[in-house]
């Protein structure tokens, strides 16, 4: 998971990736979920199904605490 997480960031730096900059952030937030909850099994290769309730728990928490630090979220 950190591998293509580093990989995703460095598409991003070096511009190579514009028009997948949204799929890379929802599948490294998705990554990030996995790995806080200790989903071992996630593989966005494969079928990842349906997030599991402590992957949408670290959602709500996550988004929460970005909306806290990052006002204009609430905006949207």
């Amino acid at each position: 998971m950190a591998g293509v997480a580093l990989h995703d960031v460095a598409m991003i730096a070096l511009d190579k990736c514009e028009d997948m900059h949204y799929d890379i952030l929802i599948l490294a937030v998705e990554y990030a979920a996995a790995a806080a909850t200790g989903n071992i099994k996630y593989s966005a290769i494969s079928d990842p199904g349906p997030a599991t309730a402590a992957e949408q728990s670290f959602f709500r928490v996550w988004w929460q605490r970005c909306q806290e630090q990052i006002p204009q979220l609430n905006e949207m």
